[in-house]
This record gives C-alpha cells, structure tokens and sequence, in this order.
C-alpha cells in the first residue's frame, strides 16, 4: 500500500516536473538548439561568479538543485535497495530527458549543466532519504 502510494506520487511530481521545466514559458515563445550549452560547468562558473545577476544566477543554481530533490527522496523510498549508482544513473537520465523533451517542444535551451544540477539535486533526495531513514530507525527502536 504504501509503495503504492509512493508510485502515485512519483507520477504526480514528474508531471509537475515537466510543467515546471519543460512548459515554464508560455506557449509562442520557441527555442533552438543553436543557443544549447555543450561544454560541461559553462553556464555553471558563469552563475558562480554572479552573471548575468546573483538573482538569476542563484534561481537558475539552486532551482535545478531543488526541483529534483523530491525525485531522488522518492526513488530511494520505492526501491529501498538502490544503491548510490542507480541513483547516478536516475539523476543523469532525468536530466538528460528534461533537457531533450525542451528541444524537442522547443521551450527551453538544452544545458548540459542543467543536467548536472539536475544529478546534484536528486543525489540530494537520496541522501536525505537515507539521513532520515537512519534517525527514524535509530528513535523507533529506543521506544
């Protein structure tokens, strides 16, 4: 029941994912593959340093960080025996498909370090899943 339960979730929030990173802009607004970013930690050092503006920069860092720590919390949650590799693979082919699907419906720019901060944010998820797990044991089994 809970796995379940867990599985209609996981659904839920990866609809919510695609709308949020996928369908961010309005609908008349398109995007080529001309402008993608191919060269890994590119846009990544740009964003460190402040460019265009700390504002942007910290939306764009931190929201393809936290947007995917759900995912991560989740995956670990439903397959309990996933170990940090299969999270690996989850975090790189998330963001490898978020990344395609905005090339292929032409609403975003492919950034190959979206894909990296998308990894960073569901290792996140995973580890914290573990954190809590672990205080969760540790208090239920004092009682």
């Amino acid at each position: 029941m809970r796995k379940k339960f867990l599985y209609i979730i996981l659904v839920l929030y990866l609809l919510l994912l695609i709308k949020l990173i996928v369908f961010k802009y309005p609908f008349g607004i398109t995007f080529s593959f001309i402008n993608a970013n191919l060269i890994p930690f590119k846009t990544i050092l740009g964003y460190i340093s402040g460019e265009p503006t700390w504002k942007i920069a910290m939306r764009n860092l931190l929201g393809n960080i936290i947007l995917l720590i759900p995912l991560g919390f989740l995956f670990a949650g439903i397959y309990q025996k996933l170990k940090w590799k299969g999270v690996l693979l989850v975090g790189l082919i998330t963001g490898t498909i978020l990344e395609s699907l905005q090339i292929l419906f032409r609403s975003g720019i492919f950034d190959v370090d979206d894909i990296l901060l998308n990894f960073v944010g569901v290792f996140m998820g995973y580890l914290l899943f573990i954190y809590f797990s672990n205080v969760f044991k540790k208090n239920y089994k004092k009682e």
